[in-house]
Parts: C-alpha cells; structure tokens; sequence
C-alpha cells in the first residue's frame, strides 16, 4: 500500500512538472470570435475565401473585434495574427486590428499552451467598386404616378438607358405579365399597351442586366360606370394603405444610400407614417407633390437590410416591406493551396504591432485614414424656407481648401423641385463625378460612392449642376436654394475651409480629417 501511495505520488507530481492540464484532464474549450461572429475554426486554408461559414469577409481598413470566449481555467493566452507561427499578442483577451491591404489573414488562438492550437481566417477586401452603365427606367407616358380611367387600354411608354435588349425587361400589371411589348435597342424606347381590369393595380417595369437592375412603378385605377348616388349617408372613412412603389423586393444596391418610395392613401400627415430600417426608426422623409409620394434616402448595411413602412390612423393602420441587399465589395481571390498565403502588415491597436510578412513583401499601406470629425457650411438647424431664394441659373461651384488631409462625408442643399444633380469634385490628382437624386426641399447628398479624399493644403473645387431625370415626372429644372439675403453664420474649421462665391447654398458640410 505504501509503494502504491508512492508511485501515484510521482506520477502526479511529473504531471504537473511537465503539464498539468494534460494529466487531469482539466483542459480550457478554447474558442473566439471575430466581431461578434463565431465563424468556424479551422487551421487548412479553406478552398472559397467566400464562404462565410469559415471566412470572415471585412473591408479594408475595417476596425475587426477579436475576442477570447475560451472556458475554463485560463491561465495564458497568446494570439499569432500573422499565421507565422510567432506569438504577436500575449495575455489579451479582447482588441481591435485593422488590415491597411486585401489578403487573406489566418489568426491563432493559444491558450495554456494547449495543442491543437485554434485558428479562423479573414478576407480583407479592397474598396467597394463605384460601378457604372447601371440600368435606368423612366416614364414618359404616363407622366402620372397614380392614374385613373374608365378606358379598357393604357398606353405606356418609358426611356430607358443601359439596356440593350428585350429580354432584359419585365412588365407586371398587378399578377399578370404583359407579354407583348416593344423595345428599340437604339432609342432606348419602350412601349406597351395594357389592357385593364377593374380596380386598382400596380404597373411595374423592371430591367435586369449584368450590371445591375432598375424599376419603376405606377398605379392604374380602371373604374366602373358611375352610379347615381341615391343615399345621402356619408360616406365612411377609408383605413390607410401603404405600398413600397421604390425600389422593389429583394432589390439588389450598389450604392450604400438609396432612396425609397412609398404610396400612402388615407395619410394625411407626417406623424401617421414611421420608416423602419433595420430595426430603427428612420425620422428623415417627406411628402413629394410632384410625385404623390413619400421619399426618404436609406443608409444600407453590408448585406440584407430590411426596410419597412407603417401607417396608422384614426380608421386603422397598414404596413408594408422590403428587402434590400447592399452587394459585396470584390474581395480576394482564392489562393491555391501550394502558395503560400501573401500577408500584409496589420495594423492592432493597443498595442500596436506589424508583423513580418510570412513571405513575399507586403504592398505599402494605404496612408491613415482621417478620424476626426468635423463640419463647414451653414447649420442646417438654421434653415429657412422664407428667406431663401431661388440661384441664378442651374449651376453653382465652391472652392474648398485643405489645411489637413480629409475626406468628405455628406452634405445638404434645398431645391425646390426633383431631378438629378450632377456633382464634380476636382483638383490635383482627382476627378470624381456622380449623380444623385434629389427631391423637392431638403436634400442629403452622400459622397459615399466616391473618392473624396482630399490631400493637405491643396485647393479643389466642387461643382453642382442641376438636371431632369432620376425618375422625376416634373418637366421643370429642379433650381438650387440660396440664402445669401438671410444673413446666417457657416461654421468653420482649421482644418477645411469652404468658399461658397457669395452664395449660401451647402448646409452641414461633413468630413473627417487628421
């Protein structure tokens, strides 16, 4: 009994010279995850660096949150974030990195020094592609968003851009598909002929192509003979009807704002309708006249956005919902498995470490990204719709100066009707034109889908020309806002200036700078 009690004590204690957690079985279930999301561990490089199971897919410069979920006594952790078998962080359970460059990163979890160590990978993809020849639609005839007719037919003819044939448009009248329909490939022009049914029912014209997909909608109203009225009971109260005219379900966006569309009947106010994105209550929309709609302009999340609309009134409520799905940046391609994986360096953050490429030099990094948020302009709290007039002309330009490298984020004017602006940012090394929409009232234009960074101390103009289109049935040139007879005071910064000629025109210009 005395030589057993012996040699059990010496087996223990060898255990716990060479590794106690071995012998007692006491080992920690080592686990993290990456901004939130467990994706699955494994240590070979997986075949689709797009499969979201066991990839994690960021963005260039992407803040990444790592974090150790590991149970169990944790006696040390140590974390490789370079997949070079060379420990960078050591006893942090939870920090932030970014990537400067695209690639594929493996990073490794060591706890108590316990073997399998585990390991996930992340694809860093480069910046979303401003992409262009997108498809358009807009209506000609009818000019109208909501029409009403006893007639048994409805003439239809829309202008269309970036499409090149027949087969890439559809077009629904409410469960039916009109077959029969023309399309010249050279004028771009549409036409059809519908024929109605009682009631009141959705005419929808999509196009699809390889670049992207676009719709317009109208509401067709056949009714019947009228009836002489024999009753002198007045008439009830309709409930309220909401319905989502743009864009459509499950529409694909390449932009990371889009602007949304809805029907109301029975609406009379502001206060009756809520715009739900994601879970949030959306407070910016207003009521376009021109178009007999509600408007609103979206910010997207990476992915699936879920965007709902809700009405409710003394006589009841409706709601209607969409889907939108921002598309995925480019990112890295597979690399075959006998190369091996090119790392750049990454940047972590508290504390800061790059580590050595695991084999051929990394590309230089992008410079820092600005962080500091700043704003120039008039305050737009300060806006007001009795002092301000309408611009000379159909254009304007402003000269910005840069004291500090920024990048510009957003900004609002007024128009007083609807239809596109063309806005031009130039000046040394850059030349960035896009299009947006815009609305009766206020407007938030986004520089979201351009480079607008801008280098220190260096001058750039920017430009903005009013023009028809964007799905506006008005026939008039929307005009600019402009209270230079109100006297406001703009904000200023050190770090950017803003030359409006005169002209008070930008409210609440935002950016970001060193």
């Amino acid at each position: 009994m005395k030589l057993l009690t012996k040699l059990l004590f010496i087996f223990y204690a060898a255990c716990i010279v060479v590794n106690f957690y071995s012998c007692t079985d006491e080992k920690a279930t080592v686990d993290f995850i990456l901004n939130e999301q467990n994706i699955t561990a494994t240590d070979e490089m997986p075949s689709d660096v797009n499969d979201s199971l066991h990839v994690l897919k960021v963005m260039v410069n992407d803040t990444i949150y790592v974090k150790d979920i590991s149970e169990g006594t944790i006696k040390s952790r140590k974390w490789d974030l370079d997949g070079d078998g060379q420990w960078n962080i050591v006893d942090e359970r939870f920090f932030p990195i970014t990537f400067p460059v695209s690639g594929l990163y493996k990073i490794t979890l060591n706890v108590n020094d316990q073997e399998p160590y585990l390991s996930k990978w992340i694809n860093v993809g480069t910046e979303e592609p401003v992409l262009e020849n997108l498809p358009s639609l807009t209506f000609i005839r009818p000019a109208e968003a909501d029409i009403s007719t006893k007639d048994r037919k409805l003439k239809i003819e829309l202008s269309t851009q970036n499409i090149s044939s027949k087969e890439e448009i559809e077009i629904n009248y409410g469960e039916e598909k009109i077959q029969k329909y023309s399309f010249d490939e050279v004028s771009g022009i549409l036409k059809a002929e519908v024929k109605l049914s009682e009631g009141e029912k959705r005419l929808e014209v999509i196009a699809t192509t390889t670049n992207g997909s676009a719709s317009e909608s109208i509401f067709v109203e056949k009714r019947k003979k009228e009836k002489p009225v024999t009753s002198n009971k007045p008439k009830a109260l309709s409930s309220p009807v909401v319905e989502f005219t743009k864009p459509t379900n499950w529409f694909n966006a390449y932009q990371k704002q889009i602007e949304v569309e809805v029907r109301a009947k029975s609406v009379t106010k502001k206060s009756q309708l809520k715009f739900i994105v994601n879970d949030n209550v959306i407070k910016e929309f207003q009521y376009s006249k021109s178009r007999n709609r509600w408007v609103s302009t979206i910010n997207l999340s990476k992915g699936e956005n879920k965007i709902e609309v809700e009405a409710k009134t003394s006589t009841g409520a409706s709601k209607d919902k969409i889907n939108v799905f921002l598309r995925e940046a480019s990112y890295a391609q597979p690399v075959s498995k006998p190369q091996p994986v090119v790392v750049a360096p990454v940047v972590v953050q508290e504390p800061v470490y790059t580590p050595t490429p695991i084999s051929s030099p990394a590309p230089k990094p992008k410079p820092s990204v600005p962080s500091i948020a700043g704003v120039i302009g008039l305050p737009n709290s300060s806006f007001s719709s009795q002092c301000n007039t309408v611009l000379d002309g159909s254009n304007f330009s402003v000269i910005l100066q840069t004291a500090k490298t920024v990048s510009l984020r957003s900004l609002k004017l007024y128009t007083n009707d609807c239809g596109l602006v063309e806005i031009k940012l130039e000046g040394p090394g850059l030349s960035e034109t896009f299009h947006p929409t815009v609305n009766s009232g206020e407007n938030l234009i986004s520089f979201g889908i351009i480079d607008a960074t801008l280098d220190a101390g260096k001058n750039y103009t920017l430009s903005c020309t009013a023009k028809k289109g964007g799905g506006c049935p008005s026939a008039n040139l929307p005009q600019f806002l402009n209270a230079k007879k109100c006297g406001l005071s703009s904000k200023t910064s050190s770090a950017l200036t803003l030359n409006q000629k005169e002209n008070h025109i930008i409210y609440d210009l935002k950016f970001l700078h060193e």
